[in-house]
């Protein structure tokens, strides 16, 4: 009788264990981004994002708990940024998870840090726009989600130019089309002085 009470106890277990597994996977992987982001296909990463990692949206007043204009030591005690930038001119640091995620582009997860605190947020493949935008995503999907989106410099559907971010006046993204498909994305603030 002990013997298959034990027995019931563990197919319980068993049972209940693959249940829980089924129904939410992974806990702190990102969603897919919506089906009208327009993402491609981007090149193969090194490796996956921790799976005890959060992923967060890119805007629109910062990178969840990491925000525009807070000093070097606050962004610091998010867990967020991979090191204490000076913050005395322009310095950089970057997203925890950008370089095992990176696609190899030298500003993938990149945040600059002025006297003025945190100015810029770059994204890395898989981080998204509320709006579903991200690195890869299409010129199409650009427009649609940010029509006064225009570049600066370029022509047609590539170049780099800024869209004004939902919810945000004080802040612009930053994106920079290439081939029709984006190459970079950012979240800065409308008051950035380290570069353009």
């Amino acid at each position: 009788m002990r013997q298959l009470l034990r027995l019931g106890v563990v197919t319980a277990l068993a049972v209940s264990g693959l249940s829980g597994c089924a129904s939410g996977g992974a806990v702190g992987q990102p969603s897919a981004p919506p089906a009208s982001s327009g993402v491609a296909s981007s090149p193969a990463v090194s490796s996956t994002p921790s799976a005890s990692r959060k992923m967060y949206l890119l805007g629109p007043h910062g990178y969840g708990p990491l925000k525009l204009h807070m000093t070097a030591q606050a962004a610091m005690g998010t867990g967020l940024i991979t090191t204490l930038p000076s913050s005395v001119g322009c310095d950089t640091t970057q997203l925890v998870g950008a370089q095992e995620a990176s696609s190899g582009h030298d500003l993938d997860g990149k945040v600059f840090v002025s006297a003025l605190g945190v100015i810029a947020i770059y994204a890395y493949p898989s981080v998204v726009t509320p709006q579903g935008i991200g690195i890869g995503s299409t010129y199409q999907a650009v427009h649609a989600a940010y029509p006064d989106w225009d570049p600066i410099a370029g022509e047609g559907n590539n170049g780099r130019g800024s869209a004004a971010v939902p919810g945000n006046p004080n802040a612009h993204y930053r994106i920079v089309i290439t081939n029709g498909s984006v190459l970079e994305i950012s979240l800065d603030s409308n008051k950035q002085n380290c570069y353009e």
